[in-house]
């Protein structure tokens, strides 16, 4: 079976023979699970499904995989404010995403992928809800892009959302979807760290507890960024952004996307939570 394959799959209905046979042979389901939400004037409201679903294609193919696509739940929790966000608690993310693998499931699936865009800490704790439910393997793997963004530099960790790295994606595997005016859109706005969360990530940082303290660092510029009247909706200079740096960062998603699903399919390794898991207890606003 051809890895270019894309094939697609209700969920609720019944399977086509290629479908059948595809997931007969162990490929894995892809089931999207991006919000509608506001990223700024010069992205689509779909630019977390539009860059999941490329990424989607381009690791499937990596892998030698036919794409198994379920389609987009197209639910988020903590989506970023302004206009067109429309949010989901994080209970109903939970609840969408296992009943979507347990559907999978029913069909015959052997795997399954979870395909997001989306960086809220809810949003992913949710997912790691439903992978610890399931009965079959299951992979999120944009949290190892979430692992790489926590542990680069505190410069870099301020570009979080529609910002030159995002719009750079967008470029490279959604073009007709970034606004050709591009290069008007002005910087985002300063703004100031949440002072409690950056206290507390000074303090995690003094007692040697460097994890906590780049989780804590996150927390507070995103806590910040999201308290900006009105909120952008994206962060950086987008303005900055290309298709070719979209590129360089794609081939380096990919590598850390194949780097787990080793791990976690091949290997039977063990699925790393998402960084920032404890948000829902502290129900931090989105990165």
């Amino acid at each position: 079976m051809p890895s270019a394959a894309s094939i697609q799959l209700s969920l609720d209905g019944s399977p086509s023979a290629v479908a059948v046979a595809a997931l007969a042979s162990g490929a894995p389901v892809v089931i999207g699970v991006n919000p509608t939400e506001y990223h700024g004037p010069h992205l689509s409201l779909k630019n977390d499904a539009l860059c999941a679903a490329g990424l989607a294609a381009r690791f499937a193919a990596r892998m030698g995989w036919p794409l198994v696509d379920a389609g987009d739940l197209d639910v988020g929790a903590e989506p970023a404010p302004g206009p067109g966000s429309v949010a989901t608690s994080f209970e109903e993310v939970r609840s969408r995403v296992k009943s979507a693998v347990q559907a999978a499931h029913a069909l015959g699936a052997q795997r399954v992928i979870l395909s997001t865009f989306h960086g809220a800490p809810l949003h992913n704790a949710a997912l790691d809800d439903a992978m610890a439910s399931s009965p079959i393997p299951v992979l999120a793997p944009f949290h190892a892009v979430l692992e790489a963004a926590l542990l680069a530099s505190t410069a870099s960790r301020r570009d979080f959302h529609g910002g030159r790295f995002e719009t750079s994606i967008a470029l490279a595997l959604a073009p007709h979807s970034v606004s050709k005016d591009l290069a008007s859109i002005p910087d985002c706005p300063s703004f100031q760290a949440a002072p409690a969360l950056a206290l507390a990530s000074r303090v995690a940082l003094r007692l040697g507890k460097a994890r906590l303290a780049a989780e804590l660092d996150f927390a507070a510029a995103g806590t910040g960024w999201m308290a900006l009247k009105p909120c952008p909706g994206y962060t950086g200079q987008p303005r900055l952004a290309t298709a070719a740096e979209g590129e360089r960062h794609l081939a380096i998603i990919l590598t850390l996307y194949e780097a787990l699903a080793r791990r976690v399919f091949d290997r039977g390794g063990a699925h790393p939570r998402a960084p920032l898991a404890w948000a829902r207890y502290a129900r931090v606003a989105g990165l």
